[in-house]
């Protein structure tokens, strides 16, 4: 970020954040927006559209790669070192390691728009703009506003209903001992796999959150799923775990 002065600054209260993004894609602004409590939220702005996002708890993107087995640190360190500030940093780690591309470009959509949510659903007294930061990925997507605001709203309310099922990233749960409805098989995407291999009766949400560096939405959007068909079954909160310890 920016030591300087902040370029604009103000309270949501004063803008609509849907004015305040279309003030940057008018001006073609590229730099860093940031948001204060309670999000604390951070938001880059690139040529007027958003890059990169991230708030309290996140991993760096350095991690992220790493835990999702992207990249791993020592390809992320040595892209890092190998580009230059006319150079943007997930072309380097395609070009040097054969990175994938558009696994990259998904891990900043999935940042920019769980950010964007968190700034919608938590709020912010003030926000500050500071010109010239380049987001911590170079630009490995660039995302209109509009659409970036459209899906942070669709989110709102889709976190309302998983919240039915999973109050809070505290829960702990587990394989059904049974299948669900007397089946004699289910259909299980990758994605939900790889969240299933991690329920082992003692981790809560917030601890596969953390292992698989995915977004709590993208985790408990899969839990409330297969809670919902009855394939896992609640057995706890990390609170009972942490009393019995």
């Amino acid at each position: 970020m920016s030591d300087g002065p902040a370029q604009l600054s103000g309270t949501l209260d004063g803008f609509e954040l849907a004015e305040l993004f279309e003030l940057f894609t008018a001006t073609a602004s590229t730099g860093v927006l940031t948001f204060s409590d309670p999000v604390n939220a951070t938001l880059w702005i690139t040529e007027g559209l958003i890059s990169y996002g991230t708030s309290p708890g996140t991993p760096n993107p350095r991690e992220l790669l790493d835990r999702q087995g992207i990249a791993t640190t020592e390809q992320f360190d040595g892209a890092v070192a190998a580009t230059s500030e006319t150079q943007l940093l997930h072309e380097t780690l395609s070009d040097l390691f054969e990175v994938d591309a558009a696994r990259v470009a998904a891990v900043a959509r999935e940042q920019i728009v769980t950010t964007a949510f968190e700034i919608v659903a938590v709020g912010a007294d003030s926000f500050e703009f500071r010109a010239g930061a380049r987001d911590p990925l170079g630009a490995a997507i660039e995302m209109a506003h509009a659409d970036v605001l459209t899906e942070a709203e669709r989110r709102r309310d889709e976190w309302r209903r998983i919240a039915e099922l999973i109050p809070s990233t505290g829960i702990i749960t587990a394989l059904s001992p049974e299948l669900p409805g007397g089946r004699d098989g289910i259909t299980i995407t990758a994605d939900e796999w790889q969240i299933l291999a991690q329920l082992d009766g003692r981790r809560s949400a917030a601890d596969v959150i953390g292992v698989l560096g995915q977004s709590a939405f993208e985790v408990c959007g899969v839990l409330y799923e297969l809670l919902r068909v009855g394939t896992i079954e609640v057995v706890g909160h990390s609170s009972d775990v942490d009393d019995e310890q």
